[in-house]
């Protein structure tokens, strides 16, 4: 799953919600964060504005008048919520991904400014993800950094920073590194998106067995001997063994489907005349 949080800074105003839309389907986008969202009312709000013409399903917890609100955005193809937890300051949506059966706790969080506000919302949050099990992605807006190289053109505070750190050590949460930051407009938000993104990785061919059996069998050897001739590759050894290897696999897998053909014939015509003695 594909997922994007973003402060949004309110989200009324002309063009705000096509950006997100426009963000959401570039990167394939599966599940929508959204924080500080202004409303207290989402029902007169077009959600489709901000997701596209596909299906989607949808929860949100209420702004404070015109400060925080939360809004949660998902694929239902993809995801099946089951749970929420709604807070003031984070919004928990649990369920199941659809074909693994996997759970997944997505949490949007909209910390508070004040660092004895942002302490209880770790100590709530904490608490969440020691009683409901499975998987976890945490996203939002946390105001607080961890370090002070995090930190530009504002004051650090080590005990904001010390609090969060021991948030994230003691919930067995992972930061990932942040790559491909842009600047963006000021007039839709004055905060980054952030993506995560799970792609299908390649780590090359699946391994390829031997059997012992094969050893003694009629062209074994000869397949694996003359995979190797005219072998002509000059570099580094190791880029060179390699090479080497999949010459030999490619040899023997070539020998192997022959192997497996010429032993289907017999066994075919093993049945044949099987039947032909009954």
């Amino acid at each position: 799953m594909n997922f994007l949080s973003i402060n949004a800074c309110g989200i009324g105003g002309t063009g705000k919600a096509d950006w997100i839309k426009g963000l959401k389907q570039e990167h394939d986008i599966d599940f929508l964060l959204i924080q500080e969202t202004k409303k207290d009312d989402i029902s007169r709000v077009s959600i489709s504005n901000f997701w596209g013409n596909k299906e989607f399903n949808m929860e949100f917890a209420s702004s404070v008048g015109m400060s925080g609100g939360l809004l949660c955005i998902w694929d239902p193809v993809l995801f099946e919520a089951s749970s929420y937890v709604k807070k003031n300051k984070f919004l928990i949506v649990s369920g199941k991904i659809k074909g693994s059966g996997l759970i997944l706790n997505v949490v949007n969080v909209y910390a508070p400014q004040s660092v004895s506000a942002k302490k209880d919302v770790w100590f709530e949050l904490s608490n969440c993800l020691e009683d409901l099990p499975g998987m976890w992605v945490v996203g939002g807006d946390f105001n607080a950094v961890r370090d002070p190289n995090e930190r530009r053109n504002s004051r650090f505070n080590n005990s904001c920073a010390a609090n969060f750190n021991s948030f994230i050590f003691n919930s067995g949460l992972r930061k990932y590194d942040l790559k491909g930051c842009r600047p963006l407009p000021v007039s839709f938000s004055d905060h980054g998106p952030i993506l995560l993104i799970t792609q299908m990785k390649n780590f090359g061919a699946k391994p390829f067995r031997v059997f012992n059996s094969w050893l003694e069998k009629e062209g074994y050897k000869e397949a694996v001997e003359n995979s190797l001739e005219g072998f002509n590759i000059s570099g580094p050894p190791d880029y060179v063994l390699i090479q080497k290897f999949a010459a030999v696999r490619k040899g023997i897998k070539e020998w192997r489907d022959e192997m497996k053909k010429k032993e289907g014939e017999i066994s075919s015509r093993a049945l044949e005349e099987l039947e032909d003695l009954e």
